[in-house]
């Protein structure tokens, strides 16, 4: 069997190795859990009405200059949405999503996978697109609802991807966008997959 063949999108959790319990009682915004094998990223993720206030709060809502990993406002926490965004600072120590950066630098290769779980189920994301680029040239697009916008937007990642992840999505994939900044400030690193 491929590794295509072998890897299951959801799976339901028999048993969660995160303690949503233990989490919400400390943050009731948490909505989830991420993990990207081989990074540091491994990081409870959080979720409010706007997408300012985890920029400098961390998960204990104090004032943070590196803020917490956080899902966009717009999105639907139980992960029904055709694209949910995930944000998070780049800091130079190395937190948070600074290691976004050996993704789009293929640090990690062509086959990276990314786990979210949430209270009820765990995913398995691959990555189908990397890419840096100006903010003036950001294409993050949580809104989409049709079939046909969602297929114009994967084409257009999949082209302005730096690597060629020999992953393609569906248009009636779900998809997860994870963002962050390059250390300068001046460009944004996305990594999207399915």
């Amino acid at each position: 069997t491929s590794f295509k063949e072998t890897l299951k999108k959801d799976e339901d959790l028999l048993i969660n190795p995160v303690d949503f319990k233990s989490l919400t009682d400390i943050n009731t915004d948490t909505v989830a859990w991420l993990k990207i094998p081989g990074t540091s990223i491994d990081y409870p993720v959080l979720q409010t009405t706007d997408n300012d206030y985890y920029l400098h709060k961390d998960f204990n809502r104090k004032y943070n200059t590196c803020g917490w990993i956080f899902m966009d406002y717009k999105n639907n926490s139980k992960m029904i949405d055709k694209n949910t965004v995930i944000y998070g600072h780049n800091i130079k120590s190395g937190i948070m999503f600074a290691d976004l950066q050996k993704v789009q630098s293929n640090e990690l290769g062509e086959e990276v996978l990314i786990e979210l779980y949430t209270p009820l189920k765990k995913m398995i994301y691959r990555v189908f697109s990397s890419y840096m680029a100006k903010p003036d040239n950001y294409a993050i697009k949580s809104n989409i609802v049709d079939d046909d916008t969602q297929e114009k937007y994967i084409e257009e990642m999949l082209e302005r991807s730096d690597i060629e992840y020999n992953v393609v999505p569906d248009k009636t994939d779900q998809l997860l966008i994870l963002s962050t900044c390059v250390n300068s400030g001046r460009k944004r690193i996305l990594v999207l997959s399915v």
